[in-house]
């Protein structure tokens, strides 16, 4: 017993005498959000009253936290409620199970405590870490990666949100420990990382995220677990450091989360002869750690926990009841997981009678465990409601969480030639992608081919050297090969599941062409290619084989999302901690209302706005997509193709775009060979079409054409020329198919002379233009601009505008002519045709005149879904930039869209507000004057907002089964669409009392 007493003093007067310890400083003023104490800087009366009641025996039983696993059976069940009645046990830590299961078993737990039961879980990458129906979440290693701490907040912040929603109140999170040891198998991606001031801050942001929704979070595992090469699950390991290193290293991170409030710490099962000399310690058994230095030293009022004493850390080196005696000596205030709670408390309760345990000092570890309960709500607690439970914890919030971790913690080594984001639209057969380690299609790939047709091949991790041989053979004439590592493991005894076969397949594609190396597993994992001929190819690490991470790793590679991530941890010797280049997002990004801020109040308040449209019949569908600062926040379908309601609304289904054809082709054709020098605006149709000479279009300006005031008729009905007195079309001109001069489609089994199409220009040349010249909507003028565009490049116009822009932009549904590419029920029907071409418009084109001109016209016939239209319209607004490729200049773009004349709202070619608000307008009100786009006849519209970053794309056939239903436009569905959205991100609303909502 001397010798025993000997080695805790000497160890208490290592700490106390040390003044570097003594003084928690060395680490930055900004850390935190403010000095913020949980519980231990508060007075509870009701803690205060409680304990005053208490007999001995209930004051053991708070500090023993049992196990719980919602997956057994009712003996278990049975078992704990026998332990919480009988031996008043405080407080459970579940593990293994289901929410509702949890959720049903807590609250009978809960009902068999006199004290409320203190719940815990260990949910460090949270609660789908021990629950299923559940997000599971990345770990933290990947979180050390990103390099905005808010982030990390707002994931403690939802792991906390679904922890409250689960009746459970301490989290063992986060791992604040440095992981400066790759061959560590218990912590590794556990931790943030092998820099210190990274965990430290990456800790704060997360326990500040749990507090904030009053979860204690607990700090874990003290005083530094990182550097082990032995699982104190398995055994008791030693960390050899001398003071200065733990000082400096290892204890840091707890300083500054202690400093800044943390709410709790679990002690680790650890052997540290420069604090404890005693043989087969465990620095959770150890006075001159747990009290000497984590208590006396560094001041830490919160509560301490062991950690589990099943762990054969302790477990085999101290004997149950005395290990739990030992443990409360040391300092600890809570015994987790003991082996024996009947035992344990006898132990307990003898000590206490025979004074090895004080009283006074009994009371006040109760008195903290009851301190911490009232600040967790115990003291009027509720039980967990189990209606909406798996909705509630798996809502947007959540999901996004999820998203948003899997994107940020990207990380893009090695791209100093810039060879991304991937560039493959034009000819993707150079590219091909590889998956190692899967024998069937994975999300990455998957995902890659919505950014074009690519070669995809697979290798199984049971791939022999004759797979690789032949595999290497068949990927010779590509230029690059993506190289995708799956199926990985998280362990260095494992060789982090790479194969040697792996890794010199890759290293032969890297010697003969140019390799980009996707990792999705443990940075770690770099370290297998420390022996090859170095990779001046990019890598980008993933972290994981999670479906959101593969979808950000596509996206990543194309452009579609920023990266920006730096290594946590350093990989052999090529790979630093820190490295890690910057990719800026360069095309729309999928995202979600929370990442932009839009509340649940506006989504709900849109989704109503669409019911109301589809009940009262103005459209039996639509798509709606709104894009911020380029992201796609908003990507809705709502209803069916028809009122039949035999199919569903989809992504990928094309509208007839309708007028908007006028500034997504024509315009945009406009624009490219105005930028060319090719086209002059002020000069005359009759410059470039010497056929219009002595007309009057011929003497009009592009300019005033492009602007609606040049004087043309509004419209012309072609179509009524070709029909016969009956109203059906007259044989003369049309035949059931093609055969001979009748060659334009203009619907099923419908086709027209093509004789024509000489007829249609003839009628524009000669239609007399309007007396005034003032501004009045006309379609003839981009008929008029189809020839013009045809004649300059000399190709059609729909080639033309495909292979500038809709092709390179990787724009896969925006098109003329959609039948010759898309089967007829990707495509929305237009409308119930009874006057012209009897039969329902599915695939043709509902304006007649473009029909007439085989469906390829300046004013209307493109077909598109919606995404493909909001990246048309992200480019304009990026200036002409977009997935790394410069497709119009900014200076031919603002000259574009921005208002010609004081009282014509229109730019060259595309639609302005109105800002006068008496006036009726195709726009919010709240748009900014710099918004630009178009509407169409048949319920679309786009608009682009430079000032705000916003693009919006509404998509609806309005016009089915008649054009005469003008229900959307007289109730101003898409306005008001508009308006719900501006109001809430940009125009807050007051509350009652005055004050601006966020």
């Amino acid at each position: 017993m001397l010798g025993k007493k000997f080695l805790m003093l000497a160890g208490l007067l290592v700490i106390v005498l040390n003044p570097v310890h003594r003084a928690a400083s060395g680490y930055p003023d900004d850390f935190g959000r403010g000095n913020r104490m949980p519980f231990y800087t508060q007075h509870s009366t009701w803690a205060d009253s409680l304990l005053s009641t208490m007999s001995v025996e209930e004051k053991i039983g708070q500090l023993f936290m049992i196990g719980a696993y919602s997956n057994r059976d009712e003996d278990h069940v049975k078992e704990v409620e026998a332990l919480i009645r009988d031996w008043h046990v405080g407080g459970l830590i579940f593990f293994q199970g289901g929410p509702v299961r949890q959720a049903r078993m807590n609250n009978r737990f809960q009902d068999a405590a006199k004290v409320p039961l203190m719940v815990a879980m260990d949910a460090e990458w949270g609660p789908g870490m021990r629950l299923d129906s559940t997000i599971v979440y990345p770990r933290q290693l990947g979180m050390g990666a990103i390099r905005d701490d808010d982030v990390v907040y707002r994931f403690g912040s939802e792991v906390g949100r679904q922890l409250q929603r689960l009746g459970v109140h301490i989290n063992f999170a986060p791992v604040i420990d440095v992981n400066n040891n790759p061959n560590n198998p218990v912590i590794g991606d556990r931790s943030f990382g092998e820099d210190r001031y990274n965990v430290a801050r990456k800790g704060l942001a997360y326990m500040d995220g749990l507090q904030d929704q009053r979860v204690l979070a607990c700090g874990k595992h003290f005083p530094g677990h990182g550097d082990t090469d032995v699982d104190s699950h398995h055994g008791l390991p030693v960390i050899k450091h001398d003071w200065d290193r733990l000082d400096s290293i290892e204890l840091y991170p707890f300083k500054v989360l202690m400093r800044q409030g943390l709410g709790s710490v679990m002690t680790a099962h650890l052997n540290i002869p420069a604090l404890d000399p005693a043989t087969n310690r465990a620095s959770s058994i150890s006075p001159a750690i747990s009290s000497g230095l984590l208590r006396d030293s560094l001041g830490f009022q919160g509560l301490v926990f062991t950690d589990a004493l099943n762990m054969k850390g302790v477990a085999d080196y101290v004997k149950p009841g005395e290990l739990e005696v030992q443990s409360f000596k040391a300092g600890n205030d809570i015994l987790l997981f003991s082996q024996d709670v009947p035992t344990a408390s006898r132990a307990m309760r003898t000590a206490v009678a025979q004074g090895e345990i004080s009283i006074e000092d009994l009371d006040t570890r109760v008195l903290r465990i009851l301190n911490a309960k009232a600040w967790m709500g115990l003291d009027s607690i509720q039980p967990v409601q189990v209606e909406g439970l798996i909705k509630d914890l798996n809502n947007g919030e959540a999901r996004w969480t999820q998203r948003e971790i899997c994107e940020r913690r990207l990380t893009l080594l090695h791209d100093s030639a810039s060879t991304l984001p991937l560039r493959g639209f034009e000819d993707p057969s150079r590219i091909a992608f590889v998956d190692l380690g899967r024998s069937s299609s994975s999300r990455f790939q998957r995902t890659v081919s919505d950014f074009g047709e690519f070669p995809m091949h697979l290798l199984p991790g049971s791939a022999k050297q004759g797979d690789f041989d032949a595999l290497y053979t068949k990927l010779s004439e590509r230029d690059t090969v993506v190289v995708a590592l799956h199926e990985m493991s998280r362990y260095a005894s494992k060789r982090y599941g790479l194969s040697d076969g792996e890794v010199q397949f890759v290293q032969r594609l890297a010697a003969r062409q140019k390799v980009i190396l996707v990792v999705f597993g443990s940075p770690y994992a770099l370290s297998r290619f420390e022996r090859l001929e170095p990779l001046n190819d990019p890598i980008l690490v993933a972290y994981d084989e999670k479906a959101e991470s593969q979808e950000a790793a596509a996206r990543g590679l194309f452009g579609s999302l920023r990266i920006d991530g730096r290594l946590p941890v350093g990989s052999g010797s090529r790979f630093k901690a820190g490295d890690g280049d910057q990719l800026l997002s360069q095309r729309l990004k999928p995202s979600s209302p929370q990442e932009v801020g839009l509340s649940e109040e506006a989504q709900a308040s849109i989704d109503s706005v669409m019911k109301h449209a589809m009940e009262i019949g103005a459209t039996p569908g639509g798509h709606i997509l709104m894009a911020l600062n380029g992201k796609i926040f908003l990507d809705n379908t709502y209803g069916h193709h028809t009122y039949a309601r035999n199919r569903s609304v989809r992504d990928e289904d094309l509208y007839d775009l309708a007028s908007i054809t006028k500034i997504a082709s024509t315009t945009l054709a406009l624009m490219k060979l105005y930028e060319d020098s090719l086209i002059d605006l002020d000069k005359k149709v009759l410059d470039y079409l010497p056929d219009t000479e002595g007309s009057d279009v011929g003497s009009r300006r592009l300019r005033d054409i492009l602007t609606h005031t040049a004087g043309l008729q509004p419209w012309i009905p072609f179509y009524v020329h070709t029909l016969q007195e009956d109203g059906t079309v007259n044989n003369n001109y049309y035949r059931a198919e093609p055969e001979g001069p009748y060659q334009l489609q203009v619907a099923d089994n419908l086709w027209l002379h093509h004789a024509w199409e000489d007829s249609v220009w003839r009628r524009i040349k000669e239609s007399e233009l309007r007396r005034r010249r003032d501004y009045k909507y006309s379609d003839l003028g981009f008929y008029i601009f189809r020839r013009l565009v045809e004649q300059v490049s000399g190709m059609p116009l729909d080639e033309y505008v495909h292979q500038h822009f809709y092709q390179p932009l990787g724009l896969r549904t925006m098109c003329y002519r959609p039948l010759d590419r898309f089967p007829s029920d990707q495509i929305i029907p237009s409308e119930e045709d009874s006057y012209f071409r009897q039969q329902k418009l599915q695939g043709y084109v509902h304006d007649m005149g473009a029909a007439m001109m085989g469906g390829v016209e300046g004013h209307a016939g493109l077909f598109s879904n919606a995404e493909d239209l909001a990246v048309l319209m992200q480019m304009l607004m990026n200036g002409g930039r977009y997935g790394g490729k410069q497709f119009l200049n900014p200076e031919t773009i603002a000259l574009f869209t921005a208002k010609q004349k004081r009282d014509v709202r229109r730019g060259l070619g595309f639609d302005k507000p109105v800002l006068n608000p008496n006036r009726i307008g195709p726009t919010s009100l709240y748009c900014s004057p710099y918004t630009f786009g178009h509407s169409g006849f048949t319920g679309t519209c786009t608009w682009a907002d430079p000032q705000f970053g916003l693009v919006y794309v509404f998509l609806s056939n309005r016009v089915f089964p008649t054009m005469d239903n003008r229900k959307l436009i007289s109730e101003n569905v898409r306005t008001a669409i508009q308006d719900i959205v501006y109001e809430d991100l940009f125009y807050p609303k007051e509350n009652e009392d005055g004050a601006e909502s966020p």
